[in-house]
């Protein structure tokens, strides 16, 4: 649901799906792969909505439980996820040195 919700534009809720699936996979045996693929998707929702320390505390937590899961899709995306982060900090810096 949190991934149409983002596809249409609705980062608000997209990020509120995530941040849900992710509490609800919290101490669920065999829910962590999926949690940490969760955390890599409320990441991506925070980059959208600009709250770009929040991404990347989600998409660094996300790629945490991905190397330590030995689930390399969720490593690999949530490195995207910092990238992606970073690059939108990177942005926003330049937009506010240009107007000062």
């Amino acid at each position: 649901m949190g991934t149409a919700l983002s596809g249409c534009g609705h980062h608000d809720a997209a990020a509120d799906c995530f941040e849900r699936a992710a509490a609800a996979a919290q101490g669920v045996e065999g829910a962590e792969g999926d949690r940490g693929a969760y955390l890599v998707n409320l990441g991506m929702a925070r980059v959208r909505q600009g709250r770009l320390r929040e991404a990347l505390e989600s998409c660094t937590r996300g790629y945490m439980m991905g190397k330590e899961l030995r689930r390399e899709e969720v490593a690999a995306e949530a490195k995207e996820c910092v990238r992606a982060a970073k690059r939108a900090e990177k942005k926003e810096k330049q937009r506010e040195e240009s107007v000062a």
